[in-house]
């Protein structure tokens, strides 16, 4: 037994083995299909069963050598799929187990850390929003796919890049694929100016033997650039993840929209209610509601825009940037008398490709003044006659404050403000979101002005 899993982890960290360097594009094609270094062992029974007649020994032996110390494990776990292909029908879904054979199994031995979904929806709204496969390494999708049966007359080709928004930063490329029945076509994805271009690498015959061992090469070699890949990209960015809320709603994040499913439908009746409200006067610096779907016997949903990243301000200059697109749109609907009574930094997001801040997650927001205490908030970051009763717009205030205290930043004069007038004791002495936004605005003109925010006029 010793000598069985000896075997198997040497073979395993040589084929896992990451790479020294990512790539350039113009190596990419014949780098993602060299052979292992060392051949991949085979029991000589298995060898000359299923390899030594079907394959050109020439391209077999860089491959898989005959070797009576194989490990039977590596073999079950990720090769035997190559040689006993699961035989589809017709439909898409009866192709799900061979596409999962060539292509996750494979990624899944050079990048044993990432997960992978599968699009299962069949709401039209939601379906489009997501690849029918991707592969995420630590919650970023850097392998993804679109998949049709045979008689599909889609072009699941133009699917990958319609379907994705560059949020990769400085990300050299992404992979992907697309699939037609037994035909697999390899492909990397990279920002071309204001778009997305896709370059292909490879066609897959997954009905030949030869196929689906170029497949594993290809895709063994994706799943070990895969880590590299992911350090270039920003460690807040999240997609395709879905998150359970203790009170039972499933936040859904996707590349440019989030889906939140509720319990209740009258809780998506309050929250459309709201951003209407919001919308007809053109409040700024908030998330927008796309989409909203309530009916009889299915999970009432909402879809919202843009989505962002969880950043807090590294500096004064972009906590000074932040706070001003928080108070911006704090002003803008307090005078709707709407009262947020959730401002935290988990709600107050960065986009995606700028240094500006918006405010998401109007779940508890209502009007203002509200003589309901609110108990299932956290105490220790929100204002404490929330929790006792009466309380009103200066909630947000207190929050506003605290969003300050919660960051590296070391601003005397934001701290300073914070704590002695944002979050005092006594709401009726703390001032009004416009007043507290003319106070940014005067102590840090320069910054406002030189970033546009304010007139230098």
């Amino acid at each position: 037994m010793i000598f069985f899993n000896t075997d198997y982890f040497f073979a395993l960290d040589i084929l896992k083995k990451e790479p020294d360097f990512i790539p350039s594009p113009d190596s990419l094609k014949d780098w993602l299909q060299q052979p292992p270094n060392s051949p991949i062992k085979v029991k000589p029974e298995i060898y000359d069963a299923y390899f030594r007649s079907q394959v050109n020994p020439i391209f077999l032996n860089k491959i898989f050598v005959s070797s009576p110390n194989a490990s039977i494990k590596l073999w079950i776990e990720f090769i035997n799929g190559i040689v006993t292909p699961f035989q589809p029908s017709f439909t898409e879904d009866s192709y799900h187990p061979l596409w999962q054979q060539a292509i996750y199994n494979p990624i899944k031995l050079g990048c044993k850390d990432g997960t992978y979904n599968r699009n299962s929806s069949y709401n039209t709204s939601t379906k489009q929003l997501r690849p029918d496969f991707s592969f995420l390494v630590s919650n970023v999708c850097l392998f993804r796919g679109e998949e049709k049966a045979p008689n599909n007359a889609e072009n699941p080709a133009n699917e990958l890049t319609s379907k994705l928004i560059w949020t990769y930063g400085e990300c050299p490329y992404i992979f992907g694929y697309y699939a037609v029945g037994f035909m697999v076509t390899f492909c990397y994805l990279r920002r071309n100016r204001n778009s997305v271009e896709r370059i292909d690498i490879k066609t897959c015959n997954l009905e030949r033997l030869d196929g689906r061992i170029e497949a594993f090469i290809i895709g063994r070699n994706i799943g070990r650039l895969l880590p590299l890949l992911r350090k270039t990209v920003p460690d807040s960015l999240q997609e395709f993840t879905i998150i359970h809320r203790n009170n039972g709603k499933i936040v859904e994040l996707l590349q440019s929209v989030v889906i939140k499913r509720y319990k209740s439908a009258e809780l998506v009746r309050h929250i459309m209610d709201l951003y209407d409200k919001m919308k007809l006067h053109h409040i700024p610096f908030i998330d927008s509601l796309d989409k909203v779907k309530i009916e009889e016997q299915s999970v009432p949903f909402v879809i919202l825009s843009p989505k962002g990243i969880i950043y807090k301000p590294q500096s004064e200059k972009q906590l000074v940037i932040a706070l001003h697109c928080v108070l911006t749109a704090v002003k803008a609907f307090h005078e709707l008398n709407i009262m947020h009574r959730d401002i935290r930094w988990e709600n107050v997001i960065r986009y995606i490709d700028k240094d500006r801040w918006f405010i998401i997650d109007f779940d508890e927001a209502c009007n203002s003044p509200s003589s309901i205490s609110y108990t299932q908030l956290d105490r220790r970051s929100h204002a404490p006659e929330i929790f006792s009763g009466s309380h009103n717009k200066s909630v947000d205030i207190w929050s506003i404050g605290y969003l300050i205290l919660q960051t590296s930043v070391k601003s005397e004069s934001l701290i300073g403000y914070a704590e002695k007038d944002l979050m005092i004791k006594d709401s009726e002495k703390r001032p009004k979101a416009k007043e507290v936004l003319k106070w940014l605005c005067d102590r840090y003109k320069d910054i406002l002005q030189e970033e546009f925010l304010i007139s230098k006029y």
